[in-house]
């Protein structure tokens, strides 16, 4: 493991398995590293054991809405086009979550520009097959932009898909229930979404009203204590918040945030951003405050272009690393990964030691 220290760049530190914590970044030794290629990692003591095993690995993701320009250029291209550079980075994990933003609807078509109602062509839905995806985030700002009825058949899709969802749904209490997912060595994750303002009237207030989950601090209290009083080992919250044009979370984001791990959430996750903004560590959790975009049209500016995902690991009900994966939207509106230049620009922007290694 590597840790900063006031006196110097940093310090090595040899630990086991039960001792990791995400706040600490795990060294590759030979090129190996523990959690992407635990059989050939070379650093064991005794008798080598099969990682895999015990370790859940979850790939989180950011803005995902395939339409406008994106939709247009899988018309050109096709949908195996869109995720060609990124499907090798998302074999073999146990879980893969996207934040989908749009619905299906009958006879979509996609505009390239100058069009901010959003549908998708079921056809295109494939890519989040060829991802793996079966988590899908519904706290976005665009799913109902076509109708209750697309919300719905879109819900279908996903039941046929076995694809669980959450932070959104067919009624308000459908869309505040958390899904509750199994780990390694019998632990437990759950999983709450929330939209902060319902900005297009996505969300499902209303008796019987589909949408979003409006967000409400007594009603995540609420959800984060009756996850823990099930005995759930891992909870995470995602909020759609506020979108704005900035690496830096709003004021009333960062409270919120702070307030979600206050409240017992283990991990925060502000699913909104369309470009990436900083990571920090608040009482020793992390809080992941926007990833970018991973399947969405922007590239009018740097900003929108540049995005990350993480390969999470979890061990013993606890998150044990995180890894992130960076890519750049290229002019076609096809995801890549980034050059180890464009990562060094988006570490420097995201990872900031001030708020990484706090006490």
């Amino acid at each position: 493991m590597w840790s900063p220290t006031r006196e110097g760049p940093g310090v090595a530190i040899v630990i086991d398995l039960a001792h990791v914590t995400s706040q600490l970044k795990a060294l590759r030794v030979d090129g190996q590293s523990a959690f992407e290629t635990p059989a050939r990692y070379p650093l064991v003591h005794g008798a080598r054991d099969d990682l895999r095993a015990h370790l859940t690995h979850f790939i989180m993701t950011g803005v995902t809405a395939i339409t406008r320009s994106t939709g247009a250029a899988v018309d050109e291209h096709g949908i195996a086009w869109l995720t060609a550079n990124l499907k090798p980075a998302f074999e073999g994990a146990d879980y893969v979550h996207v934040s989908n933003e749009v619905s299906i609807a009958p006879g979509c078509e996609y505009p390239a520009k100058g069009v901010y109602k959003f549908c998708t062509k079921e056809r295109d839905f494939q890519a989040l097959v060829d991802l793996h995806v079966n988590l899908v985030e519904l706290t976005g700002n665009h799913n109902r932009d076509y109708g209750d009825e697309a919300f719905k058949a879109t819900m279908t899709w996903y039941a046929a898909h076995a694809i669980k969802t959450f932070g959104g749904g067919v009624t308000p209490e459908a869309a505040n229930a958390p899904v509750v997912v199994e780990l390694k060595d019998g632990k437990r994750m759950g999983l709450l979404g929330f939209n902060e303002r319902c900005p297009l009237h996505e969300c499902a207030i209303k008796p019987d009203e589909v949408g979003a989950n409006a967000y409400d601090a007594a009603k995540a209290k609420v959800g984060i204590a009756q996850l823990r009083a099930a005995g759930v080992d891992v909870v995470m919250v995602h909020v759609q918040f506020k979108e704005w044009d900035n690496p830096e979370p709003t004021e009333t984001q960062a409270a919120i945030t702070h307030d979600l791990i206050d409240l017992g959430a283990d991990v925060v996750y502000g699913s909104q951003a369309h470009q990436l903004q900083v990571i920090e560590f608040y009482k020793g959790k992390p809080i992941f405050h926007g990833l970018g975009n991973l399947l969405f049209d922007q590239i009018h500016r740097l900003g929108v272009r540049q995005a990350f995902f993480l390969h999470h690991y979890l061990f013993e009900g606890r998150l044990v690393q995180s890894i992130p994966v960076f890519t750049f939207m290229s002019d076609a509106r096809q995801p890549t990964l980034a050059t180890p230049e464009q990562a060094a620009e988006m570490k420097a922007i995201a990872f900031r030691d001030a708020l990484l290694y706090t006490p």
